[in-house]
C-alpha cells in the first residue's frame, strides 16, 4: 500500500519522471472504503502536461518496445546501435547522447537498483521521446516489488549485478533488459557520471540519517 508512493516521494526532487502521490480517505456513498492512493495516470496526457510537449507527437513505449503510443522505429534503431557498437568509442557514445537522455537513464536505473525492484527491469518498463525531435527519457512507476516486500534479507542482494546480469531469466531480468546499462558502463564517462550518481542518491534522498 505504501512502496510505490514512497519511492516517489524519495525522488520528488529529482529530475525524473513519477507518479505524484497521495494518500485519501475513501467513502463511497457514506461508507468507509479505507486508505486509496491518488497518482497520476501515466499517458500521453502526463507527458504534455509535465514537458510541454504536443501529446500527439509521442512515442510511449514499454517492456522490450512495446507500443502503448506512436511506434517502437526510433527506439529500436537506438536499441539495435548499442548492442551493435562499442561504447568505449567516444564518437559511438556522442551518438547515443544525441538520442537518449543519458542523464536521465542514469538517475532512472540508480533508484530501480537502489530499492531492489524485483519487477524490473523485464517489467514495469516506461519510455518515451516526442516523434523526431528530444531524446528518449524514461518513466518511473510500478515499484511496489523494491524494498524487500517477499524477503526480509534482500538487503543483502546485489542488485547491480541483478541489473546487469548478461543471461538472466524471461523474468524479470531477461537479457534485452539488462543490454542498455551493461553497454553504457564500458563507456569511462557514462560509468564515472553512473558511480557519483549512486554515490549522490546515497548520501542525500536515500540517506536515512
Amino acid at each position: 500500500m505504501m512502496r510505490d508512493g514512497l519511492v516517489s516521494r524519495l525522488v520528488d526532487d529529482i529530475d525524473i519522471d513519477k507518479q505524484a502521490y497521495k494518500p485519501a480517505i475513501v467513502f463511497i456513498n457514506g461508507v468507509y472504503w479505507g486508505i486509496h492512493n491518488i497518482r497520476e495516470k501515466i499517458n500521453e496526457d502526463y507527458l504534455a502536461q509535465h514537458h510541454n510537449v504536443d501529446p500527439d507527437s509521442l512515442d510511449i513505449l514499454e517492456n522490450f518496445g512495446e507500443i502503448v503510443e506512436g511506434d517502437e522505429t526510433e527506439y529500436f534503431e537506438l536499441y539495435n546501435y548499442i548492442e551493435n557498437n562499442s561504447m568505449a568509442v567516444p564518437t559511438n557514445y556522442e551518438f547515443v547522447k544525441s538520442k537518449m537522455d543519458v542523464d536521465d537513464f542514469i538517475r532512472y536505473q540508480v533508484t530501480e537498483i537502489y530499492i531492489d525492484n524485483q519487477d524490473w527491469p523485464g517489467n514495469n518498463i516506461k519510455f518515451w521521446k516526442q516523434k523526431f525531435v528530444n531524446t528518449w527519457r524514461w518513466i518511473l512507476f510500478d515499484t511496489d516489488f523494491g524494498f524487500g516486500i517477499w524477503d526480509n534479507n534482500a538487503y543483502q542482494n546485489n542488485t547491480l549485478n541483478f541489473a546487469t546480469a548478461t543471461n538472466g531469466p524471461d523474468w524479470p531480468n531477461p537479457p534485452w533488459s539488462t543490454l542498455l546499462l551493461r553497454k553504457l558502463l564500458v563507456n569511462n564517462s557514462f560509468r564515472y557520471d553512473f558511480i557519483n550518481c549512486f554515490a549522490d542518491f546515497s548520501n542525500t534522498i536515500f540517506n536515512a540519517g
